[in-house]
């Protein structure tokens, strides 16, 4: 059998060895093609959230793959490539961003990323995509689409502090001055004028409700160092609702006085992600604190809050140069669901390192614990610049659970198009990780056109930042417009995540190129054959023609399959099998081989057998007359 291997359509060839061996008949493959695959680069699992902010950060994040670049340890470079289609067009995309990225290793993936910050509000159609390679045949999964809304809100933010300490103040002149935030304060130890002279101050808690200056109508709020005698019972269950029911962030930026210690035993208790039972303030038991740089951990490095800069190399290395903190409370437990962003880089506790900056999600809403107040040092030399962008950003992702319509997870296709025998690779993300705690696995229900159902199960693995993801590989799919349903548990708040993909015929010779050694040497091992490389191309075929014509009473044949696009330069074979011993000698000796019978030959619808049926019947009425037999 001379041919590449690839099986454009139909039974595989390891389906075909099987029935080979079956039958005795050994199976001598010749390979024709180049091993190397055709340049490919690919772009698939494009992250980035359904809803977004005039201004803000967006980040476009998917997975690389390259085949056929020998791009490990090349130092080739790809163009990444951002653009958008305006809200209501329909015309020529428009270019964002445009960087370069390093190729990735031969047969993997890469994580890449695209920042852009978003100016026009509407539902925007984003287009990534990557710069095809010379000589790159397939391109259709060079490109991701993606339609994302921009909004244009301001996000409202309520500040409770206990007394006007440094961070505070820094705090609420920043804010005040963002055109994107709408900062209201309240001030517990102020006096009764406070209100009337600070434009965002209020005399009071906002009550508990959805009214135009009650609590549930703000989007974040923040937690100073705050007396909790202060608050009624009433106000601090609001507080709680309107983070696990309402979808709300809550910041609590730990101090000296009472936060977090003083809520023990109240209903704020129950949102911290840091255990109280052996939690402490250093300071108050005479513990002398060295000034520290907070570490920032996986998950930190890949969340939003700390993207300084342009990049995660530009972030990681801003971040490490900022002033360090003089004071942190001393949280050595965490809740089992929190995530730590931020630890102490000497201190460690019962879990670790002493967490700086700990998230969990609380119901619907997030919660972040900040152990340090005194982020206002950042300000040394460069201002409001990375001050003010880390607590923009902070804000931002507290109160994206809100601003997204409190969606909890993200079902996806790597592709929206596929060609039938590729691999469908589908995966779940919960944005609220606290709800694939404990779970191995969860189910989706797929559904072709108008065909019945079918529940597919997707297997915990290990996703971006440590939390898990779910994933299932689907192959021999058959053509046509699939659908995807989340199927709980758990439950989810809100519809439950969908996702659709396409199936098309095959593309034809052009899908897969390269020689299939890998199926070609399976098969003929399976046969007890031999595989060949095409290497001496005239010596095999040489061999095997005087093979064939040896044999004059045997049945053989040569079948080639050299598909459209399978040649190119052929490099001589590093196996000395071919060398060693030929085609020829390896060779059994042919047998005569009973093949399927000849076609009948109808006997009966045929006019010499009617002859003779007529005459049997002339005979046998004669003898019956002359011996007068009745």
């Amino acid at each position: 059998l001379l041919t590449d291997g690839q099986t454009t359509d139909g039974a595989s060839l390891t389906e075909a060895a099987d029935i080979a061996r079956k039958d005795g008949v050994p199976l001598f493959t010749i390979g024709l093609g180049d091993e190397t695959p055709p340049r490919d680069l690919a772009l698939s699992d494009l992250q980035v959230d359904d809803v977004v902010f005039v201004g803000d950060a967006v980040r476009f994040v998917a997975r690389l793959s390259a085949r056929g670049l020998n791009a490990a340890g090349s130092g080739g470079q790809a163009t990444l490539r951002l653009s958008r289609r305006p809200p209501g067009s329909q015309g020529e995309w428009e270019p964002l961003e445009t960087i370069q990225v390093p190729l990735p290793p031969e047969g993997e993936n890469q994580r890449v990323e695209v920042v852009h910050r978003p100016i026009e509000v509407g539902s925007t159609t984003f287009l990534l995509e990557v710069e095809p390679q010379p000589r790159e045949l397939q391109t259709e999964n060079n490109r991701i689409e993606r339609i994302v809304e921009v909004r244009d809100q301001k996000l409202r933010v309520l500040y409770v502090e206990g007394e006007p300490r440094w961070e505070f103040r820094y705090l609420k002149t920043y804010l005040e001055r963002d055109n994107t935030i709408d900062l209201k304060t309240v001030l517990q130890l102020s006096d009764d004028r406070y209100a009337e002279q600070d434009r965002s101050a209020l005399a009071v808690f906002p009550p508990g409700d959805d009214s135009e200056g009650g609590l549930f109508r703000y989007d974040v709020v923040i937690l100073g160092d705050v007396d909790p005698s202060l608050l009624n019972a009433q106000q601090m269950e609001d507080i709680a609702e309107f983070v696990t029911k309402k979808g709300g962030g809550l910041l609590l930026i730990a101090g000296e006085l009472f936060n977090p210690l003083a809520f023990k035993g109240k209903p704020l208790e129950v949102l911290l992600p840091i255990r109280l039972d052996d939690a402490r303030n250093p300071s108050s038991v005479g513990i002398p604190i060295e000034p520290f740089q907070p570490q920032l951990t996986p998950e930190g490095l890949a969340s939003p809050l700390f993207r300084l800069g342009e990049d995660e190399a530009s972030s990681r290395e801003i971040w490490s140069k900022l002033p360090p903190s003089m004071w942190y409370f001393e949280a050595p437990r965490k809740q089992p669901a929190a995530v730590v962003l931020a630890e102490h880089p000497t201190q460690l506790g019962v879990d670790g390192k002493l967490p700086i900056l700990i998230a969990q999600y609380a119901g619907s809403g997030k919660v972040l614990f900040s152990a340090i107040d005194d982020t206002w040092r950042w300000r040394l030399r460069t201002g409001d610049r990375y001050f003010g962008r880390y607590w923009v950003q902070t804000l931002r992702y507290l109160a994206s659970s809100r601003r997204a319509g409190q969606r909890e997870a993200e079902l996806i296709a790597d592709r929206r198009r596929y060609v039938r025998g590729q691999t469908t690779q589908v995966r779940l993300r919960f944005l609220n990780p606290s709800l694939a705690q404990d779970l191995t696995s969860v189910k989706v229900e797929l559904r072709r056109d108008n065909q019945p159902p079918r529940t597919v199960d997707l297997r915990a693995v290990a996703g971006p930042a440590g939390a898990p993801v779910f994933e299932a590989s689907l192959t021999e799919l058959a053509e046509g417009r699939y659908s995807l349903a989340y199927l709980p548990p758990p439950v989810l708040a809100g519809d439950p995540p969908t996702a659709t993909f396409q199936v098309d015929p095959p593309a034809g010779e052009f899908v897969r190129l390269e020689l299939n050694r890998e199926e070609l040497t399976a098969a003929s091992r399976l046969t007890q054959g031999h595989f060949f490389r095409w290497d001496e191309t005239s010596k095999i075929v040489a061999d095997f023609t005087d093979a064939v014509s040896a044999e004059t009473n045997s049945a053989a044949a040569v079948v080639v399959d050299d598909e459209e696009g399978t040649g190119g330069e052929i490099e001589p074979a590093a196996s000395s099998n071919a060398r060693a011993r030929t085609l020829q000698e390896l060779l059994p000796v042919p047998q005569q081989v009973p093949l399927d019978s000849d076609p009948p030959i109808p006997l009966w619808n045929s006019w010499p057998l009617f002859l003779l049926f007529l005459m049997l019947i002339a005979v046998e009425w004669v003898v019956r007359k002359r011996l007068r037999m009745t």
